[in-house]
């Protein structure tokens, strides 16, 4: 039985066409796979907010959300640093902030609205949290930007953008880490958008 069934896998071989029909058919499947478990793992935009279990008030953690999200607005974030960033974050948006300097790029986050926490999970002294909030994001591009980016192909700079963009809103789920330093809830990391 054994022997069959290998000898009907190697006579696929000899048939071309089975063999693209069988990877087709595999690939295809794959696909579908992929998209059915995309979309049963990947957060929703919510509007409710359940993180009952915190010591922490959901106020406090949209205060420590926005004021974060706004702080990127500004190169200088001494103030806000002290009070919601730990060491990671700090980084992270220092370099974030070097890089747009270099290409001379300004990123503007504002009216920012916080509809729903969830999915909370406790590790310890760190914090994980779906977001999901509205804001309102524009790019304003300086007058090197185009410097950085360089000569394109064709030898024109015209092609390239270097207006500002229009405020666009957004909805945006985003997963935050937080972290308990000196009794006091700071924003550890967070990842890019997810919806």
């Amino acid at each position: 039985m054994n022997t069959i069934s290998i000898n009907n896998l190697l006579n696929l071989y000899d048939n071309p066409t089975e063999f693209k029909i069988l990877i087709l058919v595999i690939l295809l499947i794959s696909i579908v796979i992929l998209n059915v478990f995309s979309k049963i793992y990947t957060p929703k935009y919510t509007t409710s907010k359940n993180t009952l279990s915190l010591p922490f008030s959901n106020e406090e953690i949209e205060n420590i959300v926005t004021s974060v999200l706004e702080s990127w607005n500004n190169s200088n974030i001494d103030e806000v640093i002290k009070n919601f960033y730990t060491d990671n974050l700090i980084k992270k948006q220092k370099k974030h902030i070097t890089q747009n300097h270099i290409r001379d790029l300004t990123e503007n986050i504002y009216e920012i609205k916080i509809d729903g926490l969830n999915k909370l999970s406790k590790n310890k002294n760190r914090i994980k949290i779906n977001i999901s909030f509205q804001a309102k994001y524009i790019r304003i591009y300086g007058e090197n930007y185009n410097d950085y980016l360089g000569v394109s192909r064709f030898g024109s700079r015209a092609m390239l953008r270097n207006t500002p963009s229009q405020p666009v809103t957004k909805k945006i789920v985003q997963r935050w880490w937080f972290k308990l330093e000196d009794g006091e809830l700071k924003a550890d990391k967070f990842s890019p958008e997810i919806l």
